[in-house]
């Protein structure tokens, strides 16, 4: 019991010290630039607005400090620990032609569903309509934000919730109860909302696919194409509803045969 406490405290821990950072990250930079734009500006108001618009634009570099700083600290606190790795047990497999062709599959189905599934809750005033994309992003710099939001967050990300935090947790729950705890608190880190609810599935569907198949590879592809197709793609079609019904049936199609692949994978490897 003693041990399931140390290892729970573990995983919740680390998630605190990613989100203490990153907020810690942001408020630096907005205090900073707050009383850069005080000494020209008279108006407080003005100056804070300023000061938290600069920090929304910036959010993608501001986000890339985090996750450093973060990654330094786990790799002393958390990689360097024999035990620790051995619990979270994060586990890299070569992939071959199929398999990557299987992760794509998986990756756009999902990402297409899921995006259909926010239009919907959004049409249906079921969820606040704080933002229209999947992913809230600044345009200052594209390719910076592309890099950050597509490659290097899901990449974070999942080592750190479906590696350490789904590692740790499988050794106190059963897997199924493991996988939806990691999916909720993957949805708490981010925002209410839109983004809560689609986080949580997102959660839950890589979480399961690493769970079928042992391998961190799938959980990056997933969230990369998820990443980067949800929020540089989707968002900028013109959605008639004959397109929302086509994509919609596509995806399920697709999404059926990634399950059946899986399901094949899985007959194989037993």
């Amino acid at each position: 019991m003693k041990r399931k406490l140390s290892i729970l405290l573990t995983a919740i821990f680390a998630v605190l010290i990613y989100i203490i950072i990153q907020s810690g990250v942001q408020f630096i930079y907005t205090f900073v630039i707050y009383f850069q734009n005080i000494s020209h500006d008279t108006e407080l108001s003005g100056a804070a607005l300023k000061a938290i618009f600069s920090m929304k634009q910036k959010k993608e570099l501001l986000s890339l400090v985090a996750i450093i700083l973060t990654s330094i600290i786990f790799y002393y606190k958390y990689y360097k620990d024999n035990t620790i790795r051995k619990i979270a047990n994060i586990t890299l497999k070569k992939c071959g032609i199929k398999q990557i062709i299987h992760m794509i599959i998986t990756g756009i189905s999902v990402t297409v569903l899921l995006y259909m599934i926010m239009l919907f809750l959004l049409e249906q005033g079921m969820v606040p309509n704080e933002e229209i994309n999947l992913m809230e992003m600044s345009q200052s710099n594209l390719i910076l934000a592309v890099i950050t939001v597509g490659v290097i967050v899901p990449i974070f990300e999942e080592l750190l919730f479906r590696g350490l935090v789904y590692g740790s947790f499988k050794h106190i729950f059963n897997p199924w109860l493991a996988i939806t705890i990691q999916g909720a608190i993957f949805a708490f880190i981010h925002k209410s909302g839109v983004q809560c609810v689609y986080t949580f599935l997102l959660g839950i569907i890589v979480a399961l696919y690493y769970h079928w198949n042992k391998n961190m590879i799938y959980c990056f592809v997933i969230h990369i194409i998820f990443n980067i197709f949800g929020t540089y793609i989707l968002p900028y079609f013109f959605w008639s509803k004959d397109k929302i019904i086509f994509f919609t049936v596509t995806a399920s199609i697709l999404f059926i045969v990634s399950l059946l692949w899986q399901r094949k994978l899985i007959d194989v490897t037993q």
